[in-house]
């Protein structure tokens, strides 16, 4: 029988191609303007940058606003910014602190004339958060091929 201890450190890693360069995705992560045109689950959810400064040190804070009315706050500090290479970033949820503070680890690489991206974000206190996560993100990574593809 597994403790909740042995069951810290979930991780999930999703993988993506994109027919852009790596320096339109990695600028895509971190200018709050197209951060606010892609970063959210689904085209029910509208994304409001509040705070976003790409140092490493400085904090990010992004409302995911539901037509419905719902709104989710993810915040986090950027650990590491390696342009066009590699993004590091802690996330947590305002009002979800049982959810803890996980870690976003986000690599891009040239891939053909495109980018390969790999997405790990670590330190789920469970399955199910890891869970939940993963169908956000599909979502958001999903927006972000359509962005790119509209971006200059």
């Amino acid at each position: 029988m597994a403790t909740s201890e042995a069951r810290t450190g979930v991780t999930l890693r999703l993988e993506r191609t994109y027919h852009a360069p790596p320096e339109r995705v990695f600028d895509a992560w971190i200018r709050p303007d197209a951060v606010a045109q892609w970063f959210a689950p689904s085209a029910e959810y509208a994304a409001v940058v509040t705070a976003l400064d790409a140092r490493p040190g400085w904090r990010y804070r992004v409302e995911m606003r539901h037509h419905g009315g719902n709104v989710h706050v993810v915040t986090g500090v950027y650990q590491e910014l390696t342009p066009p290479t590699r993004l590091v970033m802690t996330w947590a949820w305002e009002g979800q602190e049982a959810l803890g503070h996980t870690l976003v680890t986000v690599e891009l690489t040239p891939f053909g004339s495109g980018t390969r991206l790999v997405l790990l974000h670590e330190q789920f206190p469970n399955d199910a958060a890891r869970t939940e996560h993963e169908k956000g993100w599909i979502g958001c990574l999903e927006r972000l091929g359509p962005f790119l593809a509209n971006a200059e």
